[in-house]
């Protein structure tokens, strides 16, 4: 599986879909997140789909628009369809 990366080549700060599902668990809309974070709303979608990597100062102002941890927006991408073996 690759890893993302922005134009520059660089690995995404962020997890995109735990950004994502942290917004979606807090009841917030992307413009509303990118407005609590000081973001546009074109780089608050960038960061949720990966197109563009989070600066720390960003990632900070997310998590505490997202009332959590730093840490929780860049966890590793859980695997989706992956078979358990016995």
């Amino acid at each position: 599986m690759q890893t993302k990366t922005t134009s520059r080549q660089r690995p995404l700060l962020q997890n995109p879909e735990a950004v994502r599902d942290r917004r979606i668990a807090v009841g917030l809309k992307q413009a509303a997140l990118a407005t609590l974070a000081d973001l546009s709303e074109a780089q608050m979608s960038k960061i949720e789909t990966g197109f563009a990597s989070a600066s720390v100062d960003s990632l900070h102002r997310l998590a505490k628009a997202l009332e959590c941890d730093v840490a929780k927006l860049t966890a590793k991408p859980r695997r989706r369809n992956a078979t358990r073996r016995s």
